[in-house]
């Protein structure tokens, strides 16, 4: 299982969807966790394009979240996507995974920045 969160065809309003394009009104029906609260949750509002965060979340199952600052549909401070992936996934698989399963979003959100993954800062919230 794998889901995108985030703007899907450019329009404004984030939200999640599968990788057949459908959205997912009720993300508690495939998800531990509400889709909403991956919005702003890895990802500053001051990172720039394509800036990335990983994090990997256990419920009843694993589950990997990539999520980056993304600003190719909504300029909005805090904009965001990501990808959400049963199973304990490293960086470089959840961005292949990305690459795959949601190429459009893809090519648009890295098309302006390559996805790098951010290091030696904490996570928004958390203090040292």
């Amino acid at each position: 299982m794998i889901y995108f969160f985030g703007c899907w065809d450019g329009a404004n309003g984030h939200f999640l969807f599968d990788a057949k394009g459908r959205r997912i009104v009720d993300s508690s029906s495939v998800l531990p966790f509400r889709a909403h609260s991956l919005d702003g949750l890895l990802s500053a509002s001051t990172d720039e394009q394509s800036v990335c965060a990983i994090a990997h979340v256990h419920h009843d199952k694993m589950w990997t979240i990539v999520a980056c600052a993304d600003y190719s549909s909504d300029s909005r401070p805090g904009s965001n996507a990501a990808i959400v992936r049963e199973g304990k996934w490293t960086f470089d698989e959840m961005v292949q995974a990305w690459r795959m399963n949601f190429p459009i979003q893809f090519a648009r959100i890295n098309g302006k920045a390559s996805f790098v993954l951010r290091a030696g800062r904490p996570a928004p919230g958390v203090t040292s």
